[in-house]
């Protein structure tokens, strides 16, 4: 049984962030966090949120476990919500 999920990349209210008003977080923004991830959490964000992979499909590609492949998705993104909250704080 698979988790239903958020569509990636997408904010709280379901707005992509691209179609988010000028100075908000941008994709650019957005990339440089995903670019300064390590390497492992980076693989499993850009399979999931970009390339569209399911987490049974990660997990074969990186030849680890499913939990592994959850596991590693989250602490993934727990990294990119710490580094873009100074940008979400700047807004209010």
């Amino acid at each position: 049984m698979s988790a239903v999920s958020a569509p990636p990349l997408l904010d709280r209210d379901g707005t992509g962030l691209s179609r988010r008003p000028a100075g908000r977080l941008t994709a650019q923004a957005v990339s440089r966090a995903i670019a300064a991830l390590p390497a492992h959490h980076r693989t499993v964000v850009l399979l999931r949120d970009v390339e569209g992979l399911s987490y049974g499909e990660m997990a074969q590609a990186l030849g680890c476990s499913l939990a592994a492949v959850k596991v590693r998705l989250h602490r993934a993104r727990q990294v990119l919500r710490q580094a873009l909250r100074p940008l979400l704080e700047e807004e209010r």
